[in-house]
């Protein structure tokens, strides 16, 4: 039989060997790890209120899409570090215990892992680039991210967030030169400030950002997952998922621990979800400098063994995080010794946007996104006074509860433009008490 012959025939059954391989390899996903990628992809829910965040249309090949929930193969390449921007927390990087970085020829090189959509996008990067070792991934919620593992160690698990050239609600996907640097930074601005942050907050470390030199678009992520959450200690959800049906099931989330509990709708939703979120808005805006980017797929919430939401929410992706650098330097809150930057502090951390970040963070993005999809799901379970209307006017009043519990009361009027300036009267309030007079970059 000739060569050729013998290939196309044996084919299928080789395609299917390899993803029976990589099945095995994904049923051995620690358990933490396993569970959440079961809520992004098996839950994956993209109902939006399209007056106020964009539509999330899906332009890339099925078989990439959280909701196919494929497991396929990425390549990496050795690229000289000198000509990358690299940013970088060398700890994460041991401990992962995956070569990112290495020496060859005294030259230092750094892995760069390219989504199998974006493979021409790199063509020019990568064409006399050694490759290195071959990854598994599957695509979470968000598809330009993916859960990572090298091919014969499950147990090293990582998010990758790699520039995607396909569109995905109205944008290409492929990420920024800014949010590489600032990504990394809020990261570490973060970690720094861990002892001053609310006990309720949590986040995924962004460990590791490379950036090619002279292209203004086309970066890499790395992203970790806490150990407590890989083994399932500690359990997360992302938000979307507690109102989404998955498929092949009647019930969400939330409709099953109003069932189970005993507990009112209003108290599962409001007591357990909406008033602390409310409380720790408030919070990191007022005391802290921080506009949060709070949509249902970036915000996870911690969950009992019961899947009851216990108050406490983790953060991913800091793209759309907004830190008023002056404010926290003013209050001489933490802040590395020295951030990330390709283009400069301003430019790269948005800092004249603070004040459009603060709302949209609220109405864009889980007023929009979160109350919306939720809104949809407890009408349709007969709690029509919750609906999205119902839900959106109880977060205003949490937040006009929380504000005037610290002596800021929100005036009445137009619920942001006072929210806005209840927190920069707030803001230079703290700044007073400090005997500080720093600077809010609030935009006007």
């Amino acid at each position: 039989m000739a060569l050729t012959t013998f290939l196309t025939r044996a084919k299928p059954f080789l395609l299917g060997a390899a993803l029976a391989l990589a099945s095995l390899a994904a049923s051995a996903l620690p358990p933490g790890a396993a569970e959440l990628l079961m809520y992004e992809q098996k839950y994956v829910n993209r109902t939006l209120d399209e007056n106020k965040i964009f539509s999330l249309q899906n332009h890339q090949a099925a078989r990439y899409s959280p909701e196919q929930g494929q497991l396929f193969e990425v390549k990496s390449y050795w690229l000289p570090a000198d000509r990358q921007h690299v940013f970088k927390v060398p700890s994460a990087l041991r401990e992962l215990g995956i070569r990112f970085e290495r020496t060859r020829e005294g030259q230092r090189e750094v892995l760069f892992l390219v989504h199998p959509e974006s493979e021409s996008f790199y063509r020019d990067l990568v064409k006399n680039a050694p490759e290195g070792q071959k990854f598994l991934a599957t695509a979470t919620a968000s598809s330009r991210t993916l859960m990572m593992w090298p091919e014969r160690n499950p147990e090293k698990v990582f998010f990758g967030k790699l520039s995607l050239n396909k569109e995905i609600g109205g944008v290409v996907r492929t990420i920024p030169q800014g949010e590489i640097a600032r990504s990394v930074g809020v990261s570490q601005i973060l970690e720094s400030a861990r002892g001053e942050l609310p006990r309720q907050f949590d986040f995924l470390p962004e460990f590791f950002g490379v950036m090619p030199r002279g292209m203004e678009r086309g970066g890499m992520l790395l992203r970790s997952l806490p150990p407590e959450m890989m083994s399932g200690e500690t359990r997360v959800m992302p938000l979307f998922a507690f109102y989404t049906r998955a498929s092949g099931r009647s019930t969400s989330p939330v409709e099953d621990l109003i069932r189970q509990s005993g507990l009112s709708a209003q108290n599962v939703v409001l007591e357990k979800v909406v008033r602390p979120f409310a409380r720790q808005w408030v919070e990191l805006a007022v005391n802290h400098g921080i506009a949060i980017e709070a949509h249902a797929q970036n915000v996870l919430m911690e969950i009992d063994r019961q899947g009851m939401p216990t108050g406490k929410f983790v953060y991913r992706d800091f793209g759309g995080f907004n830190i008023d650098l002056a404010f926290r330097r003013a209050q001489g809150l933490a802040l590395p010794g020295e951030l990330p930057v390709i283009e400069g502090e301003s430019k790269d951390y948005h800092q004249q946007f603070h004040e459009k970040a603060l709302r949209q963070s609220l109405e864009t993005y889980f007023e929009g996104g979160f109350l919306f999809g939720l809104g949809q799901e407890l009408e349709r379970l007969g709690q029509s006074s919750m609906d999205y209307k119902g839900l959106t006017q109880s977060l205003h009043d949490e937040i006009r509860r929380e504000l005037g519990a610290r002596g800021h009361a929100m005036k009445k009027g137009s619920f942001f433009t006072e929210l806005l300036e209840t927190v920069q009267k707030a803001r230079a309030a703290a700044g007073r008490r400090a005997g500080a007079c720093g600077k809010l970059y609030l935009a006007r």
